[in-house]
């Protein structure tokens, strides 16, 4: 867990992460067997979606399975298959709206070079993004562990035990849906989340 003790981000994660200290996940995997549910958003990239040797590799494709947390923590292991281009990409979109074009307007995207940037997107409107450029490990191979609370409209963001981000989310009605959209291929592993819904701000 992250140590430092001055940062806003620290003040807000803490307690929310002492909570969760010995509270079993709402859902984990760690991808040594097919059994998590997990399937492709878009017909078009069936076979896209593979299980090796305990990691979930996607290759140019979305992945879903069927969860809903509105307020949440969840942390997972990713990192980027050697021959993937270095404009590479990876997305964990939350808070995502049943629905097609503007349905997940919040995400992370994680680069190849090890830029990290936070997304907002609605339709109609010009997205709002902010970058990172060294918060993660570069290259591929290399593993990132990505930690992301979502309290509220709070939003903390953690890599390798890092702090990168905090900030408030624009107001839209709290909807609970996931989905991880990969542009080239990338491996994920030691996926976890906790519902923190009911557990209240101090």
């Amino acid at each position: 867990r992250p140590t430092a003790t001055r940062l806003p981000i620290i003040a807000f994660a803490e307690p929310i992460l002492a909570a969760i200290t010995d509270q079993k996940p709402d859902f984990q995997d760690d991808f040594s067997t097919r059994g998590g549910g997990w399937t492709s958003v878009d017909e078009w990239c069936a076979g896209r979606l593979k299980y090796v040797e305990g990691e979930m590799v996607v290759s140019g494709c979305r992945v879903s399975r069927e969860m809903w947390y509105t307020d949440f923590v969840a942390e997972m292991d990713a990192r980027f298959l050697p021959g993937s281009p270095v404009d590479s990409g990876w997305r964990f979109h939350y808070r995502r709206e049943a629905g097609g074009a503007g349905a997940a307007p919040y995400n992370f995207t994680f680069y190849y070079s090890g830029g990290v940037w936070v997304g907002f997107e609605e339709i109609g409107s010009p997205g709002k993004y902010t970058g990172f450029p060294d918060a993660a490990r570069p290259g591929a191979t290399v593993n990132n562990h990505v930690l992301v609370i979502v309290k509220d409209q709070n939003v903390a963001l953690f890599v390798n035990d890092r702090p990168v981000y905090y900030g408030t989310l624009p107001p839209r009605w709290k909807n609970g849906g996931m989905e991880w959209s990969v542009g080239d291929t990338v491996a994920f592993d030691n996926f976890k989340i906790w519902d923190i819904s009911d557990l209240p701000l101090t």
